[in-house]
């Protein structure tokens, strides 16, 4: 993968300096940029639904980073840019689902977690906007340019988990278990859109802000979806364990206790022994484990935010616009000003 990822990377780097002499020789007056990001992500599922977000556990906010290319165009005012981006996913059912919590109790009995890294690739437009800093597309006045982006994207992920003690205690892959009895693909689309502002430094480099959501098309990147199915159609003892969690005593991901809350809830909800169609026993609160609970919510896809911090460097000189030749131009490299 990381070898696929560095074979299409110099291949976009070879593209942008031929792309740039092309466009020179031909008098066009756009410039292209190599970016490299750093920053944080966070994930908004089933384990976190995003209508939580202002008063959710963010104890999961994880790092991400990145490469890209982005052109932009003749005016300076639209661009296209193409990257390559890792970012680790995580969620747990202990820590942000409060049992106490009539609507939330039933995720805190789930106690599911996962964790995921996602390396995603995105091809986006960029709609620079130096307005709202108080200038104008053909007088910026302000050395920071507002803009908004929207594209499309494609994913890859595996989510893991650590097992139970008597199973290790190690993290293991999620997808071939079968959590589920769904066989889900580890690709998936998604719509990333966003806003971020770049701030000139020089007439070489940016540095900036971005701020994008990533609408995915998938349900799957914790491993939870829709319903449980029967224990018997699971393929391993392991998969039986990392389908229902619900009576564990203890966190497998932050060690806590779940002791006390598991005898308080099941007084209140109940706990039952049920024989499944392969004649073994199965303990389990009321309404979770057996085939056709509800084990998440698959009316609704996955979504992650990434927040972070850019800098651009300027492949060749950064041109003036030649809609502004009776301006003041940077001799330095053309900078506008």
């Amino acid at each position: 993968m990381r070898k696929l990822w560095l074979s299409v990377l110099l291949a976009i780097l070879s593209f942008a300096q031929v792309n740039d002499l092309m466009a020179q020789s031909k008098g066009d007056f756009g410039y292209t940029t190599i970016n490299a990001r750093v920053g944080i992500a966070n994930y908004f599922g089933d384990l976190n639904p995003l209508a939580q977000y202002m008063s959710t556990e963010l104890s999961f906010t994880r790092p991400s980073f990145g490469l890209e290319v982005e052109r932009i165009f003749r005016g300076q005012r639209f661009g296209i840019r193409f990257g390559l981006m890792w970012a680790r996913l995580q969620g747990d059912d202990f820590t942000a689902a409060d049992p106490n919590n009539e609507r939330h109790r039933y995720r805190y009995i789930r106690n599911a977690h996962f964790r995921n890294d996602v390396f995603e690739t995105t091809l986006v437009g960029t709609i620079r906007i130096p307005e709202i800093a108080g200038g104008t597309w053909r007088n910026p006045v302000t050395p920071w340019t507002p803009y908004v982006f929207i594209g499309i994207g494609a994913l890859y992920h595996n989510p893991v988990a650590r097992t139970p003690e008597e199973f290790g205690g190690n993290w293991v892959s999620l997808k071939p278990l079968q959590t589920e009895g769904q066989d889900y693909s580890s690709f998936a689309f998604m719509i990333p859109f966003g806003v971020g502002v770049d701030w000139r430094l020089t007439d070489r480099i940016d540095i900036g802000v971005e701020m994008g959501m990533r609408f995915t098309f998938t349900d799957y990147l914790d491993d939870v979806s829709g319903l449980y199915t029967d224990p018997a159609n699971l393929s391993s003892d392991l998969a039986r364990a990392m389908a229902n969690r619900t009576m564990e005593p203890v966190s497998a991901l932050k060690g806590g206790s779940r002791q006390a809350e598991i005898q308080r809830l099941g007084g209140l909800i109940g706990t039952s022994v049920f024989i499944g169609p392969d004649g073994r026993p199965y303990t389990s609160f009321n309404g979770f484990g057996q085939e056709g609970d509800q084990r998440g919510n698959d009316g609704a896809t996955d979504v992650y935010l990434v927040t972070s911090v850019h800098l651009k460097y300027v492949l060749g000189a950064r041109p003036f616009c030649p809609d502004l030749g009776s301006r003041k131009r940077n001799r330095r490299g053309g900078r506008l000003r």
